[in-house]
């Protein structure tokens, strides 16, 4: 570890030194790789360890506890409810045949599992950089063997110890990536982990990818004391999950979800100094703050966690471990999703279960599965059950739609949420997915006709939206349609490919959007798309105004617009315009538009330019009596320029 090999004041200075970003080899098969959560790998669960420790020197760790024999130290460990522990066992090219490290040895190993308790090697690797902290030889088939030689004890797993070594090797991630295949190669079965530095952004050269990938278990050392950006077990606990889901979620973009792996920490159990202790409070903290993270970047949360170490902990700090407690309990949740055929969220006697289909827990309820959060897969019959984390939470549980398929319940890609304690089993969840497409809206009155719905705006029960299939403007048998709601709101469930969708507006009134009354597009699978439809009982009344140059009252080529110029309504029918009358600008192609008047009579005349003489109508206005929404255009204007 870390403090095994520098003092305090080195360890924060590597704990905080950043160097370049190193070269990431390809994803390989998923051959060798970890178990999903559930699997038991060296004896335990990788997802769900509960509590172990950490030992350097065997003789040490007996002087620290008060006994004299390895069987004593085992039933001290025993007594304080540790379920594993890691002992060194091998340092570069030196191992525990051919090297110092014969404390690691069969004796030690049966006296373990005789007390039930697992135990694991831990192995120092340089990846053979020789200008290294402790002038250690090292050469990567010296390290590969010393595996090999600690592998012979029969221990349940083995745990790489690597650290700033290995921020100056050339391709690190690919080496890093062979020593973890070399051992799952030769021990599939066994438990493999690495130790690495907790703040992966300060150590950016580090392969956190290439030892991850065929680890079971990653422990980085969160020595919240040590490390002087950290201090308090919140403080450390709360830039882990920032700084590992980045580098978790920078995994899954890159191609590389397979080094994705459940976090069990290495907590701080020793003294810094005499004049920085750690409180037994701070780890009993440390326990809780575990236990306890409703957003944790370890998939299913903290479910395990270590100490540094047994040789160092003081009586303060075994009460604290002693009395520690962590582990996800036997709690579920479970359902099942189906294929939604027709897409009307309700599940039907035909419709099967989707299998393979990943069902999350949305731990920071984004709306968006990343991948160190709690998963499982549907099984053939489409049915999950996924293992909650532990401690009393709201879990959001939500399906992860592939492409081209849209959730149909519950309703607007909502999660089944449902608040649990501490190993509770809660099922009937049941989600639909449809590769059925859907438009949906809302059908409102546009009181102010500009096309836009405002709040103040009402929605429209009892229109129908329909399916125009053959576009002929009407609703025909067997097209499909529905019926809006009290809202106003609308859904329609269609096939993928070309649409035209329609409404019927209500009898009096005009569609202000969309401006051509109907839309028209192409939908994707599941794909979902809003459209609304507004109404009105204004009239429309449209034109344009153009230069009559030869003065015929015929509007012919070369004869163009006139933009900028004053249509008005006469509402004193006195032909004079009135700055309070009803009044528009011609746009630049000449047009002009009335769209905030009611049902009547109206007379719309042009204000005429001085120069200038109407040709069409020569009284420069028109009479128009239109009925609610009724609409007119066309409504043109002539002007030619006296010579």
């Amino acid at each position: 570890m870390g403090f095994e090999h520098m003092s305090a004041k080195k360890l924060r200075r590597a704990q905080s030194s950043a160097r370049g970003v190193s070269t990431v080899e390809s994803l390989e098969s998923r051959t060798l790789l970890a178990n999903t959560p559930g699997s038991i790998i060296g004896g335990v669960d990788p997802y769900n360890m509960g509590k172990g420790d950490w030992i350097w020197q065997i003789s040490a760790a007996e002087a620290n506890t008060g006994t004299t024999t390895v069987q004593g130290l085992v039933d001290y460990m025993k007594a304080r409810g540790f379920k594993w522990v890691i002992v060194k066992a091998g340092d570069g090219n030196s191992g525990p045949v051919t090297g110092t490290w014969g404390q690691f040895n069969t004796d030690l190993v049966n006296r373990f599992h005789a007390a039930g308790i697992k135990i694991f090697g831990y192995q120092f690797v340089y990846g053979g950089y020789t200008a290294n902290s402790k002038g250690a030889a090292t050469t990567v088939s010296g390290e590969k063997k010393v595996t090999d030689e600690i592998m012979s004890k029969n221990p349940d797993g083995l745990i790489f110890d690597a650290e700033g070594e290995w921020e100056k090797i050339t391709n690190p991630n690919t080496l890093a990536e062979s020593y973890g295949k070399n051992f799952k190669t030769k021990y599939p079965d066994k438990l493999l982990g690495h130790a690495p530095f907790a703040y992966a952004h300060l150590h950016t050269a580090f392969p956190y990818q290439g030892f991850g990938k065929y680890a079971d278990v990653v422990m980085p050392q969160m020595y919240w004391k040590t490390i002087s950006i950290a201090q308090t077990p919140e403080k450390i606990l709360a830039d882990v999950d920032t700084d590992w889901k980045a580098l978790y979620n920078g995994f899954a973009t890159s191609g590389h979800s397979d080094s994705i792996k459940p976090i069990v920490p290495i907590g701080q159990g020793y003294d810094p100094s005499a004049s920085n202790p750690t409180p037994g409070a701070e780890i009993t903290r440390f326990f809780s703050d575990l236990r306890d993270d409703a957003d944790p970047a370890s998939p299913f949360g903290y479910n395990g966690v270590g100490f540094w170490s047994v040789q160092h902990h003081t009586q303060d700090h075994w009460a604290a471990i002693g009395q520690g407690t962590i582990g996800a309990p036997s709690g579920t949740i479970s359902g099942s999703i189906y294929n939604d055929v027709n897409g009307n969220g309700i599940r039907d006697l035909n419709e099967t279960g989707v299998s393979g289909r990943i069902v999350y827990d949305d731990t920071n309820d984004d709306g968006k599965r990343e991948l160190y959060e709690p998963f499982a897969k549907t099984d053939s019959h489409g049915n999950f059950k996924l293992l909650s984390m532990a401690g009393n939470r709201l879990h959001h549980v939500r399906q992860d739609l592939p492409g081209g398929w849209r959730q149909t319940s519950p309703r607007n890609n909502l999660s089944a949420s449902i608040f649990m304690s501490n190993g509770q089993q809660a099922s009937g969840f049941t989600f639909g997915a449809t590769q059925t497409s859907l438009v949906g809206g809302t059908c409102f009155q546009d009181v102010n006709a500009d096309g836009n719905k405002q709040s103040s705006e009402a929605g429209i029960a009892g229109l129908t939206i329909f399916a125009d299939a053959n576009d002929n403007g009407v609703l025909d048998a067997g097209e499909s349609s529905t019926i809006t709601d009290g809202a106003g709101k609308y859904s329609l469930t269609l096939a993928a490919g070309h649409c035209v969708v329609r409404e019927i507006p209500p009898a009096g009134q005009r569609i202000t959007t969309p401006a051509k009354s109907f839309y028209e597009f192409d939908l994707g699978a599941g794909e979902q798309t809003i459209k609304f439809f507004g109404n009105t009982t204004n009239i429309l009344i449209s034109g344009s105004l153009f230069d009559d140059k030869n003065g015929d009252g015929i509007k012919e080529s070369g004869e163009g617009a006139l933009s900028g110029w004053t249509v008005f309504i006469d509402s004193d029918g006195d032909g004079v315009f009135d700055p309070a009358e009803p009044n528009v600008l011609t746009d630049s192609t000449g047009k002009y538009r009335f769209r905030s008047l009611g049902a009547g009579n109206w007379r719309v005349a042009v204000f005429v330019k001085a120069g200038w003489t109407p040709t069409i109508p020569g009284s420069a206005a028109r009479k128009i009596k239109l009925a609610g929404g009724g609409t007119t255009s066309n409504k043109n204007f002539g002007l030619t320029q006296i010579t």
